[in-house]
């Protein structure tokens, strides 16, 4: 789990990009500024100058006819995973967005925003299309991590980097997104090509980000189990850039050592600094902790993706969200990080396995119709979508 830069008060936006690290215990980055401030002040300071962030973002987005909430949402998101892919049809609107999103934070023509090509047009032309698709997907994945290694160099440390991969087929998703991630879990690091056993691998940078666009349907995209690595949204819908608010009631509080005692049954969940980081907030880790204690109870291994996004989603994200950044209400602030947790991470992989479990499809029903409402409409949109007739959906 990375951080998105967090700026500080009085921090003006340079699109340089410019960051220095906070310090060693902490792995978020700031923009080179001006300081001014107390350190008394510096959580304050982090909420304000995030605004800033989002601000400079939204000034970006609005001649696309993005809102200030479809800005929040696309920050939310980029905080919480290396790489974002917009999903639908081709065009200038997804290629717009990512140039958008890059040129704000690292600068219009800069060198650490590098645009990649995928399935160019010119290899439908040639009789030997698949030879020379391979070509290209072997020559963008050694420019690609030629720049994974650029960023992770110790004197670039400071520094944001974006790969644009503009246009990309199913094939280069699998490879950027799927096969590259599993390379860098299983080694610990990024080979560059050709590889080059002897060499240590090169650890995934902080400071680097993917921003990909595909033409692919929704459906079809979450098919692709690309949401450990990515966040996706479907660009015609935009809906899946605003997640609303959820208007219910509160889950009972847990204390907290009813919190850590669920939480030692989950040896993939983050340390204990993730509770620290709450202040006292244990509401919305007691939805959790009985979302995961759902998966046990039918034998359901949760994913590492599931759990470490889950709980660190809300560590991360806490210090702004709690500061009523998004909202007034910081309650609404927590609804929208959980319901945008369940749209990318819980239904789609437990749709499949809820459709064949009866037991578990109740359960959950159950679990989405009492605390999120909004959660359940989505999934039975998904099942609707799958033609799956709706007597499935009603509870025993």
């Amino acid at each position: 789990m990375r951080n998105f830069p967090q700026l500080r008060e009085n921090t003006t936006i340079k699109h340089t990009g410019a960051i220095e690290p906070h310090g060693e215990e902490n792995n978020s980055f700031s923009v080179k500024m001006k300081q001014t401030s107390n350190e008394g002040g510096e959580k304050e300071g982090l909420a304000i100058a995030e605004r800033k962030a989002v601000d400079a973002l939204a000034v970006e987005l609005t001649s696309l006819g993005l809102s200030y909430v479809d800005s929040v949402n696309l920050w939310i998101s980029m905080k919480s995973k290396p790489a974002l892919l917009f999903c639908g049809p081709s065009g200038g609107f997804s290629d717009s967005l990512s140039s958008a999103i890059s040129h704000t934070l690292v600068g219009e023509n800069s060198w650490q925003s590098q645009r990649f090509q995928g399935h160019p047009w010119w290899s439908e032309k040639s009789n030997n299309a698949g030879r020379l698709m391979m070509a290209q997907q072997r020559f963008t994945s050694i420019r690609l991590r030629s720049f994974l290694a650029e960023a992770a160099e110790a004197e670039n440390s400071n520094q944001l980097f974006f790969a644009l991969l503009i246009g990309i087929s199913r094939a280069e998703l699998q490879e950027y997104f799927v096969y590259l991630p599993r390379q860098i879990q299983t080694l610990g690091g990024i080979l560059e090509l050709p590889f080059d056993i002897s060499s240590d691998p090169t650890p995934y940078p902080e400071n680097m980000y993917l921003i990909a666009t595909i033409n692919l349907d929704y459906e079809l995209a979450t098919e692709l189990e690309v949401f450990d690595t990515c966040t996706l949204i479907y660009t015609e819908d935009l809906s899946s850039i605003k997640p609303d608010p959820i208007l219910s009631e509160p889950v009972s509080p847990l204390s907290i050592q009813e919190i850590l005692n669920r939480r030692r049954r989950f040896t993939l969940v983050g340390s204990l600094e993730t509770l620290s980081r709450l202040d006292g907030n244990y509401t919305q880790l007691g939805a959790l902790t009985e979302i995961m204690t759902l998966l046990e109870m039918h034998n359901i291994q949760p994913r590492i993706g599931m759990v470490k996004d889950a709980y660190l989603f809300y560590a991360n994200s806490w210090d702004a969200l709690g500061q009523g950044l998004f909202d007034e209400n910081p309650s609404v602030n927590t609804h929208w990080v959980e319901d945008f947790w369940f749209q990318q991470s819980v239904i789609p992989r437990l749709l499949n396995r809820s459709l064949n479990d009866r037991a578990l499809r109740n359960d959950f029903l159950r679990l989405l119709t009492r605390n999120y409402p909004r959660s359940y409409r989505q999934l039975t949109r998904f099942l609707d979508r799958a033609r799956v007739v709706t007597s499935v959906l009603q509870l025993d």
